[in-house]
């Protein structure tokens, strides 16, 4: 369920302002927000199964690091929220997650095709 509002140009900024809500998803694409719940119990399921993969290959590579949910900011216009990310060693000292600019290596999200589409590395 997406329910993007129309005629705004949305920033990060914004975001502060809306009220926080656990069952609610706010993300900004290209200066349009979009409003989610947050996901069924099945897509869930299938993200933490992601997750467990992720992790067994990174501790044993050393290669990087899985991270569930973060706040991805891209740019004042473009602020995401992933289910699963996984980052290299290389970009997670360049960043700090939870509110971090950036490329992602890898992302799965519940939107098919806005957040999918905005996720693609720079």
């Amino acid at each position: 369920m997406n329910q993007a509002i129309e005629g705004v140009r949305w920033t990060i900024h914004d975001l502060e302002v809306l009220p926080e809500n656990e069952w609610t998803r706010y993300e900004i694409i290209n200066g349009e927000l979009f409003v989610t719940r947050t996901p069924h119990r099945r897509h869930q399921q299938v993200c933490v199964k992601i997750v467990r993969q992720l992790d067994v290959w990174s501790d044993s590579s050393g290669l990087g690091e899985t991270i569930v949910a973060p706040g991805v900011i891209f740019s004042q216009a473009d602020s995401v929220i992933p289910d699963v990310v996984w980052v290299s060693r290389e970009q997670l000292g360049a960043s700090t997650f939870g509110r971090n600019t950036g490329r992602l290596e890898i992302a799965a999200t519940q939107t098919k095709s806005a957040c999918a589409d905005s996720l693609k590395p720079a």
